[in-house]
């Protein structure tokens, strides 16, 4: 019953968030048709600042917070900064926003992949550190979402451990590793936190993931930063 619920309430918010999306998409595009860009780009801003929100405090109390997610209020703040000073600022405070909001963006970006490379290796290691005792778990339930044509599955493990029967999930979703209910796999639990825990495949998946995507934020912002200077 609880998790029908929880299917039915994440078919509102999907459903909310697309008449947001469509409704801010038609604003843009009426003001980009009266030569408005500024107003926009501030509509715009608004999406990515409020749906970043919406992310980071989603990962931080689910606790599978993802250094990315940061990239998407901040982008937000500086579209919406930048649209109020096109359309209400001097022609000086315009002049300065040219010549150095390309740089600041691209700076945010090459930070944030570092970030999510630094802080991937040490969730990892600290986990690898503090989860030292191997159990036998048990699919009990298999989370799916639908994302562009995909599946992409979540796993909820059993364990029984010290006299109690516990439930675990990470949380992370993904296509690579179709796990099915009744399936064992061996998970590694923090002995004095139990909830706190990593499966070896997932957690390799994740980490390597993660390494790749702030490889590629780290070298893309340094390569269009020499582009942008130097060419």
């Amino acid at each position: 019953m609880e998790k029908e619920k929880n299917k039915v309430l994440k078919l509102i918010v999907s459903f909310v968030f697309l008449i947001w999306f469509v409704t801010s998409l038609v604003f843009i595009v009426y003001f980009a048709k009266k030569d408005q860009a500024a107003m926009s780009v501030m509509i715009a801003g608004q999406y990515f600042l409020v749906f970043g929100i919406i992310a980071v405090v989603s990962g931080i109390t689910s606790k599978s917070f993802n250094p990315i997610s940061l990239i998407f209020p901040v982008v937000g703040i500086g579209m919406m900064a930048g649209g109020f000073v096109y359309h209400y600022g001097s022609s000086a405070a315009v002049e300065l926003l040219e010549k150095y909001l390309p740089d600041l963006f691209l700076v945010i970006f090459f930070v944030a992949g570092v970030l999510m490379i630094t802080v991937s290796c040490y969730s990892t290691r600290k986990k690898r550190t503090d989860c030292t005792y191997v159990i036998m778990a048990t699919c009990v339930d298999v989370d799916t979402q639908y994302r562009k044509g995909s599946r992409s599955y979540c796993p909820t493990y059993e364990i029984y451990y010290r006299g109690e029967t516990l439930r675990l999930c990470d949380h992370l979703y993904t296509n690579m590793d179709h796990i099915t209910v009744g399936e064992q796999r061996e998970v590694h639990i923090n002995p004095d936190e139990p909830t706190e825990f990593f499966e070896e495949k997932r957690e390799k998946m994740k980490t390597v993931f993660m390494c790749s995507m702030g490889t590629a934020f780290a070298v893309i912002s340094l390569f269009a930063l020499y582009m942008y200077h130097f060419v």
